[in-house]
C-alpha cells in the first residue's frame, strides 16, 4: 500500500530512517538483525540511523518490508520496475504521485488532460467566438452553448443550445430520450415557439421517430376512466392555480 503523508514538499522532507528506527525501537530488533536482513553491514545501518549515510533505496525497500512497514509512495516502484526520482504534487488535482521522469507535474494523463482543457476552454482558447458555435451537419448545423456544468454537456463543456432552451422552458432538465424538435425545420432557430418536446425516441436519432410530448400525454388520458381523468383535471387546476 502507499503511504499517504500529509506533509507537502513545502513542508520538512521525507525521512524515511524515522519509520524504521521507531518500528526498531517497539519490537526491540538490534542494528545486527536489521542488517543480515537487508543483506548490509551492522556498520552500515548505523550510519543510516546517525543520518551520516544515506541507504540505497533498494535497501530501504529491503528494511520496510522486513519490519512490514507501510512503503511509503518514494519506494514504490514503477511499472518498468525504477524506483521514483521524488514524490510530487499534482498541479491539477493536489495529489501526491511518484515523479518517475524529472519535471513531470501531474499525476495522470486525466489530470493533464483536464488541464489542458482548462487552458484551451473558453476566452483562453484563440478559437473562441462568444461561447457558442455551429455543429456540422449537411442541411445546416445546430447551435451549441457553452455551458460546462451542465450533466450533459460534452468534453468540451458545450450543450446544444435547443435543449438548454426546452429545458428553461420546462423547469427541468430533458432526458436521454426526450428530444427537442424545430418545427419550422431550421435547426438554428431556437426561439421557445419553435421548439417542441418528443419523447420516446428510444436508439433512434431521426426524425419522425417518437412522438410530441403533449400528443403522448393526450393518448394516455384518453385510455382513463372518468374518476382517473377528474383526478388529472383536479392536477391541472393546481399547477395552473
Amino acid at each position: 500500500m502507499l503511504a499517504q503523508s500529509a506533509a507537502t514538499k513545502a513542508s520538512a522532507p521525507f525521512d524515511p530512517i524515522e519509520a524504521i528506527e521507531q518500528a526498531m525501537r517497539e519490537r526491540g530488533i538490534t542494528i545486527q538483525s536489521l542488517a543480515n536482513a537487508v543483506g548490509v553491514s551492522g556498520v552500515n545501518v548505523g550510519l543510516w540511523l546517525s543520518r551520516k549515510s544515506k541507504p540505497r533505496q533498494r535497501n530501504l525497500r529491503s528494511a520496510y518490508e522486513f519490519l512490514s512497514l507501510e512503503m511509503p509512495m518514494a519506494l514504490v516502484a514503477g511499472a518498468d520496475g525504477r524506483l521514483p526520482l521524488d514524490v510530487g504534487r499534482c498541479q491539477k488535482c493536489g495529489g501526491e504521485f511518484p515523479v518517475y521522469k524529472a519535471g513531470t507535474r501531474f499525476c495522470s494523463r486525466a489530470c493533464a488532460g483536464k488541464d489542458l482543457s482548462s487552458r484551451q476552454l473558453g476566452v483562453a482558447n484563440a478559437r473562441w467566438r462568444g461561447g457558442e458555435t455551429v455543429t456540422r451537419h449537411i442541411g445546416g448545423g445546430y447551435i451549441k452553448q457553452l455551458s460546462p456544468g451542465h450533466p450533459g454537456a460534452d468534453a468540451s463543456g458545450y450543450v446544444m443550445q435547443h435543449r438548454l432552451v426546452m429545458e428553461s422552458v420546462i423547469g427541468r432538465p430533458l432526458k436521454v430520450s426526450e428530444r427537442v424538435h424545430h418545427k419550422n425545420g431550421n435547426r438554428q432557430d431556437n426561439r421557445p415557439e419553435n421548439l417542441e418536446l418528443w419523447t420516446g425516441v428510444g436508439q433512434s436519432k431521426k426524425d419522425p421517430y417518437g412522438v410530441r410530448l403533449v400528443d403522448k400525454v393526450l393518448d394516455m388520458i384518453g385510455a382513463l376512466n372518468k374518476a382517473e381523468r377528474e383526478q388529472v383535471a383536479r392536477r391541472l387546476e393546481e399547477l395552473n392555480a
